[in-house]
């Protein structure tokens, strides 16, 4: 369900707390590295489509410079006309230009959102280690609880060192 703020609530019920717990863990998991997947998938695509586009304008420049440097050579045009087309040269040069620095600003806009993902998926990646000792902490205590009572020292201590796995997830 929609917790607000951009959250998800994931809830299941199981008589058996390490059944619930384990299929909880398990669809956030999922859900988790699916949508890791699919915004590197965006980006990736959004990065090839801006290095497309950025190659194109290159070649249009390139073209557009090449056909003012044969304009000037011929020499079969009036003084007139050629005054002209050297202004609209030059515009198409200056429109060029202009559209390859967006396309470049844009690249490395995408570059830098790329980067942020990789530290995603690495915190990703850290969180899910701390919820895997969690989970064992969690199932020693319950098989501490069978034999002990709650001030043997082995739970009090499991029982901190699930309170800080707790801490080092959310943060």
């Amino acid at each position: 369900t929609d917790a607000g703020r951009g959250h998800i609530r994931i809830t299941y019920q199981s008589s058996d707390a390490s059944v619930a717990f384990a299929f909880s863990s398990g669809l956030t998991n999922a859900f988790i590295r699916d949508t890791s997947r699919s915004k590197q998938q965006e980006s990736r695509e959004a990065y090839t489509f801006i290095d497309n586009q950025v190659n194109t304008y290159r070649e249009q420049l390139q073209s557009a410079e090449e056909r003012l440097k044969q304009f000037k050579g011929s020499g079969s045009i009036t003084g007139g006309d050629t005054a002209s087309r050297i202004s609209q040269l030059r515009t198409a040069i200056g429109t060029q230009t202009l559209d390859l620095q967006v396309a470049r600003a844009r690249r490395d806009e995408l570059r830098r959102q790329i980067s942020s993902e990789k530290q995603f998926v690495n915190r990703q990646y850290r969180s899910d280690g701390f919820r895997e000792r969690l989970a064992q902490a969690q199932s020693q205590l319950d098989t501490l609880r069978l034999s002990y009572n709650e001030t043997y020292p082995d739970i009090v201590a499991l029982k901190q060192q699930i309170l800080d796995l707790q801490k080092a997830i959310s943060d």
